[in-house]
């Protein structure tokens, strides 16, 4: 299986991740960094919501179908995370929905969001370790 595709969409989400941490880092009371840190939010759930609807239609069934039966559990149980992960994203950006809103709790959209980015980092990781390797040999 070709996984340059799944490489470069984990390279783009891991510098937006890295960017999004540094607008956090200087978002503030100013409304325009808030304004372009939530812009920036918005990209990166369109982008994650397709990187995995891809994964869920090529990737994790050709990976389940040649994985040994013992391991399935692992790969279903990433699978599943990442869904959460991007409900939890989509909820986030529902939540706070504009600088308003970010204004009114800026500290828990932060932890929120930090939570988030460090989460999906970890499950790009397991997926590189426990499921591109599988693929590869596809």
């Amino acid at each position: 299986m070709d996984l340059r595709q799944f490489h470069e969409d984990h390279a783009y989400l891991r510098e937006h991740a890295l960017q999004l941490g540094r607008l956090i880092s200087e978002s503030g009371p100013d409304p325009e960094c808030t304004a372009r840190l939530l812009d920036a939010l918005r990209v990166m759930r369109a982008r994650l919501a397709l990187h995995l609807a891809i994964e869920d239609r090529f990737l994790y069934p050709q990976v389940e179908a040649a994985e040994p039966e013992e391991q399935l559990g692992d790969t279903r149980a990433l699978r599943d995370a990442l869904g959460h992960l991007d409900q939890s994203l989509a909820e986030l950006v529902e939540r706070f929905d504009d600088v308003i809103a970010i204004g009114r709790e800026p500290d828990q959209f932060r932890r929120h969001l930090g939570g988030l980015l460090k989460a999906l980092q970890q499950r790009m990781d397991q997926e590189e370790a426990q499921l591109f390797p599988i693929a590869a040999e596809l």
